[in-house]
This record gives structure tokens, C-alpha cells and sequence, in this order.
């Protein structure tokens, strides 16, 4: 498939599903346990495309092994220090509770706490706004970079799984930004404004390094192999926040939480096998009838 159809499908679905995630608040009651079940098989997607599909190639765009680890690192700590300043990757937001009813504190995140006091809503939702759009922005970077391997030859299916896992992801944020902006009291009109804005982030960015890079890349391919290095950090920074709350607060549900982890990981397996083994026969037919113009040694 095109390289430029994967990207206007997987941009499409990704402003469709990220604008269902802000929707959900609104129309519906989404329980705690099909909520965290949805991340924890996100996070176990991203986690394990980012070690087995975007790392490896990243250090092949690289070239050097340890120089797309510094960048994979640096990508971690940037998006590790991104949430500590924002405050923006709670997927659950606790609501007043105007009829006096209690809270099951086991089935909160600790951090969920501190998103809604009455008297901090409006500086809450326009710093959790900044640092999801920066988020999404990196995600976007994540599926353009993705998509753009398939210029070098690389097949489609990192791309896929790519914005696969930024697909399944996205709603979740956009459910816990919705869900501080009803909290908040923002008007229906300013809602759907922010909510459309944030809709928009992660595919417009797609979009812009993929029509940046597509030309340039088949030159500087170690470019790409940066890009590649540092999502990978995100990724695997994002699948953290989202899995390691588990071990304290959700032990009411580990057996389905497990279940949904290793469901996503076990995706993210099948995926990299699948685009191994294209690029090995990609390999295999180049070795077999080489390029005319190829120099010989």
C-alpha cells in the first residue's frame, strides 16, 4: 500500500477515535475496570512495538547502536519530565460529588487527586490542553516517522502498528481532557473547540514530517533513524505511566489487567514479525537480482 495512503487512513482514524474519546464524558458513564482494561492493552502495544519494531529500526537508519539508545533516553526523560511539570497523563479524573457520596479511593490513581480541586480547574485544564498537545505532537512524529520507513523500503506494517497503537491510545487522553473541561464548567462551545483543536494535533503532525522528510530522507536516512530513536523513548515512557500504577492501585483486577498487557504485547509481536520478515525477503530478492545501476566492488 502507498505510503501516502497509510498516512491519510491512519490520520483519519486517529482524528475519528481521538474525537470518540472526548465524546465519551459526555454521552456516556465509562466504568473504571473496561477503562483501565483499554489501557493496559494500549500500553502493551506501545511497549513492546517500541522495542521490537521502532528500536531496531532506528538503529539501522542510525547506524550506530549507541547513538539511537542516547536518543531513545533522551526521548524518555523528555516526555518523564513533560508529565511532571503538566500533570497531563491521568486517564481518570475524579468528579464532586454534589449528593455527598464517597469515593472508592482503590480505584483512583494517586495523581487523579490532585486534577480537580475546585479552585485550580481553569489553570488545570489549559496546562493539561499544553501538555497533552505536546504529547501528541510527539505521537504524530511517531506515525510520520513510521510511515516514512516505507520509503526506504521497509514495508507498512511498523507504520501500521505505529499509528495502531497511537489510535488505540489517543481516546484516552482525549477522555480524561473532555472529562476535566465537563468538570471544569467550559461552556459546550469552547468543549468542542479544544476538543476539535486536540483531534487535530497528532495528524496534522503526521502529516508535516512526512511531507517534510519523504524527499529529504532518502539521502539522510539516519534522520529518520533519530526521530525513530527518540519515539521510542516516548513510547516507552507513555506504556510506563499507564502500567506501573497497576502493581499498587489495581490489584482489584490484575487478572484481566495481565490479560489485556499481554494481549497488547502479543500484537505488538506479531506485527514486528511480520515487517522482519518482509524486510529479510525485501533483503533476500535485492541479493538475488541486484539493481543494474548497483556499483560492484
Amino acid at each position: 500500500m502507498n505510503a501516502l495512503i497509510v498516512l491519510v487512513l491512519a490520520s483519519g482514524l486517529i482524528f475519528l477515535a481521538t474525537l470518540g474519546g472526548a465524546l465519551v464524558p459526555v454521552f456516556f458513564r465509562l466504568g473504571h475496570t473496561r477503562l483501565q482494561m483499554g489501557v493496559s492493552f494500549s500500553a502493551g502495544l506501545m511497549f513492546g512495538l517500541a522495542i521490537l519494531s521502532m528500536l531496531p529500526h532506528a538503529m539501522l537508519c542510525v547506524g550506530s547502536i549507541q547513538t539511537a539508545l542516547n536518543l531513545m533516553v533522551i526521548g524518555f526523560l523528555a516526555t518523564f519530565f513533560l508529565q511532571r511539570v503538566f500533570h497531563f497523563h491521568a486517564h481518570e479524573i475524579n468528579s464532586p460529588h454534589p449528593q455527598g457520596g464517597k469515593e472508592d479511593d482503590s480505584h483512583t490513581h494517586a495523581v487523579s487527586h490532585t486534577l480537580c480541586e475546585d479552585q485550580h480547574h481553569q489553570v488545570v485544564w489549559i496546562g493539561v490542553l499544553l501538555g497533552l498537545t505536546l504529547h501528541s505532537i510527539m505521537d504524530g512524529v511517531a506515525v510520520g516517522a513510521s510511515i516514512s520507513l516505507q520509503e526506504l523500503g521497509h514495508g507498512s506494517t511498523i507504520g501500521v502498528g505505529t499509528s495502531l497503537a497511537v489510535l488505540l491510545h489517543k481516546p484516552f487522553d482525549a477522555f480524561a481532557l473532555s472529562t476535566l473541561l465537563v468538570f471544569s464548567g467550559v461552556s459546550d462551545r469552547k468543549r468542542t473547540v479544544v476538543n476539535l483543536f486536540f483531534a487535530m494535533v497528532t495528524p496534522v503532525s503526521a502529516g508535516l514530517f512526512f511531507t517534510g522528510v519523504t524527499q529529504w530522507i532518502q539521502f539522510n536516512p539516519e534522520w529518520l533513524g533519530y526521530a525513530l530513536a527518540f519515539c521510542t523513548g516516548t513510547f516507552l515512557c507513555i506504556a510506563c505511566a499507564d502500567l506501573l500504577p497497576e502493581l499498587q492501585f489495581h490489584r482489584h483486577d490484575r487478572v484481566k489487567l495481565s490479560f489485556c498487557l499481554i494481549l497488547g504485547v502479543t500484537v505488538a509481536i506479531l506485527l514486528s514479525t511480520i515487517c522482519h520478515r518482509h524486510h529479510s525477503h525485501l533483503d533476500l530478492h535485492e541479493s538475488k537480482h541486484p539493481s543494474p545501476n548497483a556499483e560492484v566492488h
